[in-house]
């Protein structure tokens, strides 16, 4: 079983969560891992078999909270990571 994390990739597109906001002249997203203190704190900690734990200083976090770049649609981000795909197989 193979599989690939690309949470924060795709979370400053339009089609992820929350609103886009100016910062210092750029644009950004907020970001948030299901497994930040943040997310657990919300209800995601039985997820992470931590849901009896009430004191949010006694959590263990697996994921982070930030922001991420403004990058438009998702399919412009997937077009990139597609080209990226096909040129690297050329080497093959």
């Amino acid at each position: 079983f193979d599989a690939a994390m690309i949470g924060s990739l795709l979370a400053g597109t339009d089609e992820s969560p929350g609103e886009v906001y100016l910062h210092q002249g750029r644009s950004f997203k907020a970001y948030r891992g299901m497994g930040s203190v943040g997310a657990m704190a919300r209800g995601s900690a039985d997820r992470y078999f931590q849901a009896e734990v009430r004191d949010t200083l006694k959590l263990v976090p697996e994921g982070i909270e930030g922001q991420v770049p403004y990058k438009g649609p998702v399919a412009g981000v997937l077009h990139q990571l597609a080209g990226g795909l096909k040129a690297a197989m050329g080497y093959v």
